[in-house]
């Protein structure tokens, strides 16, 4: 990693404990199935549940935003399947010969 990111990887790991602690992200909740979004996300995006990547990015478009970009990552910041296990790199991955999915999805949108 260049010294942006291992700088900025060193703070979320300081800062992660106290965000997912606190009643505003309701962790618990997001891992139980509980929409963390507020009205006006969902009320421009509208219900993404069931949906695809492609169906969210007409969600985005439908009000006026242009995907720019979208980038699959095979991990994420925590264990949601049970299969998932921490690794050196500080993020939760699937085992060696697994389904590879992704984890992690990224979107970058403008207005």
């Amino acid at each position: 990693m260049n010294d942006a990111a291992t700088m900025n990887r060193a703070w979320w790991d300081q800062a992660t404990p106290q965000y997912s602690a606190s009643r505003f992200y309701d962790v618990e909740g997001f891992l139980g199935g509980k929409s963390t979004l507020g009205r006006i996300e969902l009320d421009a995006v509208g219900d993404v549940a069931d949906k695809l990547a492609p169906d969210v990015f007409q969600g985005f478009e439908r009000n006026g935003l242009t995907v720019r970009e979208m980038r699959e990552y095979p991990f994420c910041g925590y264990a949601y399947l049970p299969d998932m296990t921490k690794a050196d790199d500080g993020y939760y991955h699937r085992p060696e010969g697994a389904l590879a999915v992704p984890l992690l999805l990224a979107f970058k949108a403008a207005w």
